[in-house]
């Protein structure tokens, strides 16, 4: 899937979050998005997959927590996330009542990814939670935002949302 928008700039940089130890970087690199930046917070993961794919040009690897990005504001064109924020309701006994405090803690991440993304640009989050549970918090967060999202999986789905910053 590639984001119209994004894909027309002449040299779109995009920033992965919770790189992990994924592949989906040097998938994406194939495919031919080379300005790639992928931000972990642990060091050894960063470490690895900056030995491991040394050999792409303009793909950086950064050690970085999701609360306090140290990116200039408005540097990249597309955050990419894949159940990174996941993370952030780990705790919840319910999707249906989610507490303050994991609702402050999404509303800080995506501030971060508001700060960091350039006029226009998008964040794509790559999910298993459903949109009766995604799409409000997203919204009331990022109000000034365009949401829409599609379905992918036979028998078990995963969503991804797609925001457009300041495209209400």
């Amino acid at each position: 899937m590639r984001c119209p928008e994004v894909s027309s700039a002449a040299h779109p940089s995009y920033s992965k979050r919770g790189c992990g130890n994924s592949e989906m970087s040097y998938k994406l690199y194939q495919l031919g998005y080379k300005n790639i930046v992928n931000v972990d917070y642990s060091e050894v993961v960063i470490q690895k997959m900056a030995e491991k794919y040394s050999e792409m040009e303009g793909m950086t690897w950064q050690t970085m927590d999701m609360y306090h990005l140290d990116f200039p504001e408005e540097s990249f064109d597309c955050v990419l996330e894949k159940c990174t924020f996941e993370v952030l309701f780990c705790k919840e006994k319910s999707p249906w009542e989610t507490s303050s405090e994991t609702v402050d803690n999404f509303n800080k991440v995506l501030h971060q990814v508001e700060n960091v993304l350039r006029p226009g640009g998008q964040l794509v989050s790559i999910s298993f939670t459903q949109p009766h549970f995604r799409l409000p918090l997203l919204r009331q967060s990022l109000p000034d935002w365009a949401f829409e999202y599609k379905t992918f999986g036979d028998m078990f789905h995963y969503f991804v949302y797609i925001g457009s910053k300041g495209k209400s």
